[in-house]
């Protein structure tokens, strides 16, 4: 079933895309991933002592989270790099260029997310900003 499951986010997950302009036209994220669940768990993991995971349910909750997130950028071009079979999950490691609204700053960094892909639909999304605790996460190390 791995390999399904594999095959599913990858054939659904865009290979590189700017998050914010997908978002400004308004539509939910869950029309441009077709295999997301309409009810999926989306969770943002923080990488900072104290600081909880922000949490979000369902089609509208993964776009409120990614505007949420977004607040501060003009731009943020995600690519996915490699998608690795983890069983029932999928972990999809990553590249961000990103600029900010107020001074132009540019930020990249190396993302992962993870993917749980249960009856042909993915049902958790989780984002990390760090690769290893992403790779931890499923039980693999680099």
């Amino acid at each position: 079933m791995s390999r399904e499951n594999l095959e599913l986010v990858v054939a659904s997950w865009p290979r590189e895309v700017d998050v914010v302009a997908l978002l400004a036209d308004g539509r939910p994220l869950i029309e441009s991933f077709a295999a997301l669940s309409r009810d999926v768990d989306v969770q943002f993991v923080a990488n900072a002592p104290g600081v909880p995971d922000a949490r979000y349910r369902g089609a509208q909750g993964l776009s409120d989270g990614w505007r949420d997130w977004l607040e501060p950028y003009a731009s943020y071009r995600l690519a996915a790099e490699e998608f690795i079979d983890a069983g029932q999950n999928v972990l999809i490691l990553a590249r961000v260029r990103a600029r900010t609204h107020r001074d132009g700053v540019l930020v990249e960094h190396a993302p992962a997310a993870i993917c749980t892909v249960r009856d042909g639909k993915i049902v958790r999304a989780r984002f990390f900003l760090d690769r290893d605790q992403a790779l931890e996460a499923v039980g693999l190390r680099r």
